[in-house]
């Protein structure tokens, strides 16, 4: 008598896997080196300071139109909910440091950081929540990070995060 094979579901987990080049070589692709000034004007100081600065001890801080981080330095990250696709980043006192232009909200996600002159910073190729690569602007690998541990190019133990 022939059986009826016992049926299962099994969900698979499974993606690219990036070395180096080819995750420079997707980091780069279409990246804009310069970024117009006018693009993000508005945000050159926080517009939200006085409010956002009263939650500093709260850590990350959830409002109805943004979303608030601090740093151990007292500098913090806000993205708005209307663009979730751009984080600023501002100083103690409000002013803007850095700009992050995500290329999409699902993982890989290529991030842009620009100054606020619009000038590229860096290119960060983010694959996983444990893994992800950092470059600088000439193409070199600045940092690789795979779990806790962060990598220099030559694949040497440079970073532990506590």
């Amino acid at each position: 008598m022939l059986g009826m094979p016992f049926a299962y579901g099994l969900t698979l987990e499974g993606g690219v896997t990036y070395t180096v080049e080819s995750a420079r070589k997707e980091a780069f692709e279409g990246v804009k080196y310069k970024i117009p000034v006018s693009s993000f004007k508005e945000h050159l100081t926080d517009k939200n300071f006085e409010k956002n600065r009263k939650t500093k001890t709260s850590g990350v801080v959830e409002f109805s139109d943004r979303r608030v981080g601090w740093f151990s330095d007292a500098s913090y990250a806000v993205m708005y909910n209307k663009n979730k696709y751009i984080v600023y980043y501002y100083n103690k006192t409000g002013k803007l440091t850095e700009i992050d232009y995500k290329s999409s909200l699902v993982r890989p996600i290529k991030i842009y950081k620009y100054t606020p002159k619009g000038k590229l910073q860096n290119v960060i190729f983010d694959i996983s929540a444990n893994e992800s690569f950092i470059y600088k602007l000439d193409g070199k690998l600045e940092a690789h990070w795979v779990g806790n541990n962060c990598y220099d190019e030559e694949g040497k133990l440079i970073l532990k995060r506590l």
